[in-house]
């Protein structure tokens, strides 16, 4: 069963994800390249959290494998 903040989480997230592409649609287009711009909207956040993820996945993978901590496994 999942507990008041997973569940607070879980919505948050959805929300997010139904809200991305209303605001893309909604941005103005850029005065230069016009509609291709938005792509921009996109896969910088989507590149910043892929970075993100992988140096938290690298900090715990180090503990893990010099410390032998489970918590870090998990």
């Amino acid at each position: 069963m999942l507990t008041r903040t997973r569940m607070a989480l879980l919505i948050v997230a959805a929300a997010m994800f139904a809200a991305a592409p209303i605001f893309i649609a909604y941005a103005p287009n850029e005065a230069t390249m016009g509609l291709v711009y938005k792509i921009v909207y996109f896969h910088v956040p989507a590149w910043f959290m892929m970075f993100l993820s992988i140096f938290v996945c690298g900090i715990a993978s180090g503990i893990y494998l010099f410390n032998e901590r489970v918590s870090a496994d998990r």
